[in-house]
């Protein structure tokens, strides 16, 4: 008799979640700056929203989405709005830089989060965690120096760091006993009310049959990642599962190589570098601190 086979760790499994995560969302990435040739930033981004607040009602009971809350509860409503504005300077980015460029800068997101949570949850850091920002910023320049700061595909892709910094602060405060599926259609809700006037004035139809179909796998692509990155966070500990992240650049230059033909560059690969290992300082620390004493 052949022994039972036995079940993978929940680490394990939440690495495997986040690997598969990274694969979405650099996968969607590629369709956006695809579909980036024909459609608006802001179409893009109502378009995911849509679909994923089809796909939050088709698997969640409305009676356990807590609707009837979020009149009272102003950090849902905020985390919505603020997701709405948060695609589209993504979807910005995504669509004006080349994919190692926007990927490396999005990894910026601890380095605003240091400061964010300092000012707002009043946490305290050390020496080592601030000298770490300022190194990560120093990458931020090595790949933005300040002459293109104001470029929108460059400021989109800062500002898309920075909103999910404030974002991660965000669901500290407001995340402790709220459902996962509140949180989603919230965001959908908050996609779709801030993009839909300039989606409604600057949207194009698809002419195709195959670009409506893109568009609706992009929005499919997105919910899949993030539920793969919520099962991740959920399964196994933060200080494993974001380094993984950082695979995502690998893919990137990858995809650049091969997709379009753009070579790694020099500025890019030095300024990850220090952003990545900025990061993953802040990560630690973050670890040490949530460790239980003893």
């Amino acid at each position: 008799m052949m022994a039972a086979a036995r079940p993978l760790p929940p680490a394990l499994l939440g690495a495997l979640a986040m690997l598969g995560c990274l694969v979405a969302v650099q996968a969607n990435f590629t369709l956006i700056k695809h579909l980036g040739e024909s459609f608006p930033p802001a179409q893009l981004a109502f378009v995911r929203g849509a679909v994923q607040g089809l796909v939050v009602l088709a698997f969640f009971k409305p009676g356990k989405l807590w609707i009837g809350r979020w009149a009272r509860d102003r950090f849902i409503l905020a985390r919505g709005s603020l997701m709405g504005v948060g695609s589209f300077v993504a979807t910005v980015a995504i669509v004006g830089l080349p994919l190692q460029d926007s990927t490396a800068l999005t990894f910026a997101g601890p380095l605003f989060a240091v400061p964010l949570a300092a000012w707002w949850l009043k946490e305290r850091q050390g020496w080592g965690v601030r000298i770490a920002v300022a190194v990560g910023f120093l990458g931020v320049l090595a790949i933005a120096p300040p002459g293109r700061m104001l470029e929108p595909a460059v400021a989109g892709a800062i500002l898309t760091a920075f909103i999910g910094a404030l974002d991660s602060v965000l669901l500290r405060i407001a995340a402790p006993g709220e459902r996962t599926g509140t949180f989603l259609l919230a965001t959908s809700i908050g996609m779709m009310a801030t993009l839909g006037l300039p989606t409604f004035l600057y949207g194009v139809w698809p002419d195709t049959l195959l670009a409506g179909f893109l568009l609706i796998l992009s929005g499919l692509l997105s919910i899949v990642a993030e539920g793969l990155f919520i099962n991740a966070c959920r399964l196994a500990p933060v200080a494993l599962v974001m380094p993984l992240d950082y695979l995502r650049l690998a893919l990137a230059l990858a995809i650049d190589a091969l997709l379009f033909d753009l070579a790694p560059k020099a500025a890019t690969l030095v300024g990850a570098a220090l952003i990545i290992g900025a990061a993953l300082v802040i990560l630690r620390a973050a670890a040490r601190q949530s460790a239980p004493a003893g």
